[in-house]
């Protein structure tokens, strides 16, 4: 039960996320680090029409808004004066550990292979990767949601 559930001002936005168990598992990881809302859009599978969401995800209750258009979701955010940001390694992302969150804000994590497309990553305020040390420079989507949502979790809670 959710009686107590802490929400942190922040919407998360799952943009053509194309494996059922990434969607699940960062559903699970969004619902404990207190994400107020997953917005579904693209190819995301919907945990009420997918079981293997349903049991990656472990049942648990979140809001969860399914979306035809990406770029409109995002625009209606920022009627709403959310800040918009990405999830994606690029040449002008920002290190997440060094980067101050402003609130509300929605977060956007994209494809498995192909990241956020550009057209999205073009209505973001700010993109963010993760400091990594190894000779691999990524992680799978599901991991690095969840890193990321940490990150700023933990900037809530100092």
């Amino acid at each position: 039960e959710n009686i107590n559930r802490q929400t942190l001002p922040l919407v998360l936005l799952l943009d053509n996320i194309r494996s059922p168990f990434n969607t699940g598992s960062i559903i699970r990881t969004a619902e404990a680090l207190g994400v107020k809302t997953i917005i579904l859009s693209g190819i995301t599978p919907n945990p009420d029409k997918n079981n293997k969401v349903k049991k990656a995800a472990k049942n648990v209750n979140i809001n969860i808004e399914i979306v035809e258009s990406t770029i409109k979701c995002i625009k209606k955010y920022k009627d709403k004066n959310y800040k918009i940001y990405g999830i994606e390694k690029t040449s002008n992302s920002k290190n997440i550990k060094e980067q101050q969150i402003l609130f509300p804000s929605m977060l956007i994590s994209g494809n498995e292979e192909f990241g956020i497309s550009k057209e999205v990553l073009d209505e973001c305020e700010d993109i963010f990767h993760i400091p990594m040390f190894g000779n691999k420079n990524s992680l799978n989507v599901s991991v690095a949601t969840g890193i990321i949502l940490f990150e700023i979790s933990k900037k809530l809670m100092l």
